[in-house]
């Protein structure tokens, strides 16, 4: 039934295959605990010899090592759960513990027809350690600006190893079956421990930045390691968007139009506007620091935090995180419009600001009036824009929606 139920992946792959290339995949990579979405991806393509079926199972600590739940790569077959099928047992025929970073597939057993597959040859199966799994989610968040789960991340590695011994014109498809906020909390608490992935990854995985006590002022703007440090801390994805971002977080030079990027703060008409040249190594040091303080946005806090999206819990809490409350007076400048549509890519703090805006401007609000103006008189908004402040705080019915 799983199955059956799981099979809309696969179908749609094949679909989508013929419309795209004209012809079905080469390879097909899927991670494999219980083996659910696996098997929803590969039972489709079983008849299809030419296709390349590859699972990847979870081999925690390692294979060799008692912290695993590799069960095809390791186990023997046994009864489990009403089925014969590969498992993770000791002599005695008694299930054992397992271990793996990621937690839907910490399990000690597999699908039946995982198990038939392996035993005819028509898919392969491959052991996938933590730390293989973390340079796949690494790899994938800064590449191509995805968060994968911690459960597909261990296809993402192995897919990497199997991509590599093929040539352009091959095709090769990654069931990425999660997304990977669910586990945010877990890649903070991991990833500074392990060290170096390889040497690609090591100049930035291996500082050890202390994630519940990140000093920024200890920090200059002007050193590219720092720089480096800063985007780790930040955010793991590396792309263009987040680029810009931090670019003016680190050295308080706008890489966007200031006027129409709400997503970078704002200024009010009239105020004075930062040099837009672009930041580079050359005109870093003459750019003012951030810490410092700009125009449009600047770093408060203290702590790194991340998987946080309440926006009290910054300010309570004395995260580091973006001020971006000066936007607020751009979105009620009457050169703003009745309607706003903010823009802006994934995980860069949209539902945040939203609260912002929202706690900012509510004449009820969540918490007491006065808690709120005490909060809000540290940020930004206060001490770029008082008169506004004075004149807008708390002063309106709020309705706010979140289609999370």
């Amino acid at each position: 039934m799983a199955r059956d139920f799981q099979c809309v992946i696969g179908n749609e792959t094949k679909e989508q295959m013929k419309a795209l290339a004209g012809r079905l995949p080469d390879t097909l990579v899927a991670c494999v605990g219980g083996g659910s979405n696996a098997i929803g991806m590969f039972h489709p393509f079983i008849k299809n010899k030419s296709v390349r079926l590859v699972g990847a199972e979870a081999a925690g600590d390692g294979a060799d090592t008692s912290r695993h739940s590799a069960t095809i790569s390791a186990g023997a077959p046994g009864v489990f759960h009403g089925a014969k099928t590969y498992l993770l047992q000791d002599k005695k025929g008694q299930v054992m513990e397992t271990h793996s970073i990621a937690a839907g597939l910490n399990y000690p057993g597999v699908g039946p027809e995982h198990s038939w597959l392996k035993s005819t040859g028509r898919a392969e199966y491959h052991a996938v350690t933590d730390s293989q799994a973390l340079e796949g989610f690494c790899s994938l968040a800064e590449l191509e600006g995805i968060i994968p789960s911690l459960e597909a991340s261990h296809a993402v590695y192995q897919a990497m190893q199997v991509g590599s011994t093929m040539t352009s014109n091959e095709l090769l498809v990654i069931c990425v079956s999660g997304n990977g906020d669910k586990d945010l909390d877990t890649i903070a608490e991991v990833l500074p421990a392990i060290g170096p992935l390889d040497a690609g990854h090591e100049k930035r995985l291996r500082r050890k930045s202390n994630q519940q006590q990140f000093q920024p002022e200890s920090f200059s703007s002007n050193s590219e390691d720092d720089s480096r440090l800063w985007k780790d801390a930040l955010g793991v994805c590396a792309r263009s968007e987040v680029d810009s971002m931090l670019c003016e977080v680190l050295d308080g030079s706008p890489s966007c139009q200031p006027d129409d990027s709400l997503a970078m703060g704002g200024h009010e008409p009239g105020s004075q506007e930062m040099d837009t040249q672009p930041c580079t190594p050359e005109n870093r040091s003459s750019q003012p620091s951030a810490f410092q303080g700009s125009p449009k946005t600047r770093i408060s806090g203290r702590t790194i935090q991340l998987g946080i999206c309440e926006w009290a819990n910054f300010i309570d809490g004395d995260a580091t995180f973006v001020d971006k409350s000066a936007a607020i007076a751009d979105v009620m400048s009457p050169r703003a419009g009745k309607v706003i549509a903010g823009m802006y890519p994934r995980r860069m703090g949209k539902t945040t600001f939203l609260q912002t805006l929202a706690n900012f401007l509510d004449i009820i609000g969540n918490m007491p009036r006065s808690q709120r103006e005490k909060q809000f008189r540290k940020c930004a908004v206060y001490d770029l824009h008082p008169e506004f402040f004075e004149e807008n705080f708390a002063k309106y019915p709020v309705i706010m929606l979140d289609f999370k």
